[in-house]
Formats: structure tokens, sequence, C-alpha cells
């Protein structure tokens, strides 16, 4: 670097009979103050420029040439508690603070691009989003479990009750251990299930021995009727000989009678 100084401070030494003796001034070495800026760590894209009274830039941080560099109009005056947000002359969008040096009339300007002074916002609503999207899977999740819960028992309900409709005689309804609303109408409707499937058993019970009855009547109706056929068999006919007897020309005498 070349030897680079600025005038900071000037005063005249006179004499008693005020006559001019030397000049004091104080100088600063500008590249010492380009490495005090340089010891400031600003992040990739932050840089400091001190800019003097008439704009001009007076040193920056290391690798932005001070060529070219103007002091923006939004840090003439500025308060240094409000960051301002503006477009550089090389067209990159900056936030940018300013606080000026009153004694000398200078203004320190701190500039940092956009993207990276909003990194950590934009960080932390990425993060955010993330939470709130995992929390909002977690409860769907949840929520989906609780009404699945709810919704299966009324579904094997309704199974239950349309397989009953359909005459079905071994359905089985599942019963919750719950003591909500459901659960007590699927207990419920369990019982009476059971007491149906319990009649159906008793009824067919009795149906088969309803049959069984109508079978031995029939059985005795025809041995019965076999009965008869055999007295009348042996009504008319002699029991030694097997020739009809008496009574059998008695009869027949009788019905031709009544057919002349």
């Amino acid at each position: 670097m070349g030897d680079r100084r600025v005038q900071i401070v000037s005063s005249v030494v006179r004499a008693r009979n005020d006559q001019v003796l030397a000049t004091l001034h104080a100088v600063l070495d500008v590249d010492a103050l380009t490495g005090q800026l340089a010891s400031r760590e600003l992040g990739e894209s932050g840089r400091l420029i001190l800019f003097d009274r008439d704009g001009t830039a007076l040193a920056a941080s290391p690798g932005v040439p001070l060529a070219g560099l103007a002091r923006p109009a939004e840090s003439v005056g500025a308060d240094p508690t409000i960051v301002h947000e503006y477009t550089r002359a090389d067209g990159v969008h900056v936030v940018a603070s300013a606080r000026p040096i009153e004694s000398l009339g200078w203004t320190l300007v701190v500039q940092e691009t956009s993207d990276d002074a909003f990194a950590p916002i934009a960080s932390i609503l990425r993060h955010t989003l993330l939470l709130n999207m995992g929390m909002v899977c977690v409860l769907s999740l949840m929520a989906f479990k609780i009404g699945a819960s709810m919704v299966r028992p009324i579904h094997d309900l309704s199974d239950a009750a349309r397989r009953v409709r359909d005459g079905e005689a071994d359905v089985v309804v599942p019963v919750t251990g719950g003591g909500d609303e459901v659960g007590i109408l699927t207990r419920t409707f369990a019982e009476m299930v059971e007491r149906l499937h319990d009649a159906r058993l008793e009824i067919e019970v009795r149906r088969q021995e309803s049959e069984n009855a109508n079978r031995l009547l029939l059985a005795q109706n025809h041995e019965l009727q076999r009965a008869n056929e055999t007295l009348e068999q042996l009504a008319i006919t002699d029991g030694l000989t097997k020739i009809h007897n008496h009574r059998f020309f008695q009869d027949q005498l009788s019905r031709e009678i009544k057919r002349a």
C-alpha cells in the first residue's frame, strides 16, 4: 500500500507578539485505519466504509475498491439506530446503517446484502415452518387414529346389523372396552345378537322336535291304518279257513240291493 495520510486536526503556534511560529498537524494513517476496519468480522458480504465530510471514501474493508464509491444519500445525517435499505451503484440490494463522527465530519457506513442480513430470519422462518409442518403431521396422525378408533366400532356395528338383517346366524360383534356411548351401544347390540342367536337355536331345537314328533305320528297313523285294514279283513273272513264269512255276504247283498 502507498503512504496515505489524512489530516484530522491542525493548530497554529504563535509567539507572545502573536507571530506565527509553527503549525501543528495531526494526521491519520489511512492504511492503519483500513487495518482497523479489517479486524471487524461482518460476514461474507458485510463491509465498512469511511467517508469524509465531502463524501469521499477514505477507507474500506479489505477487498472493497475505493474508486467509484459514493456516500449513500441515506447516510447523510442518519440516525445510527435506523437501518436503511437501498440499492448500491453496482445494483446490489443492501441493508445499511450509518454512524456520523461529528468531531471530524466523517461518516462510518456498514453495509450487508439483504440476503445475508435476513438469512438468520429466513432460517428461523424455515425451521419454524418445518416445525409447524411436523406438528401438523403429528396432530393429523393423532386425529386420524382417534377418528379411526371412533369410526371403526361404528362401522363394525353397522356391518353386524346388516348381516343380522340378511339372516346370518353366526354374527360376532366385536365389543370395545370403552365406556363411551359407542362402547355402550356396541355391548348392548352384542347382547341383543347373542340373545337372538340363542332364540334361533331354541327355535331350531323345537323345530327338530316338532319334525320328529310329526314323523312319529305319521308312522303311528300308518301302523293304525294297517291295523284297521287287518281288523277289517278279519271281520269278513273266517279265521280258520280264510274264506269270506256270513258278514261279508250280508254286506255284499246290502250293497247290491242299494245299487239295484
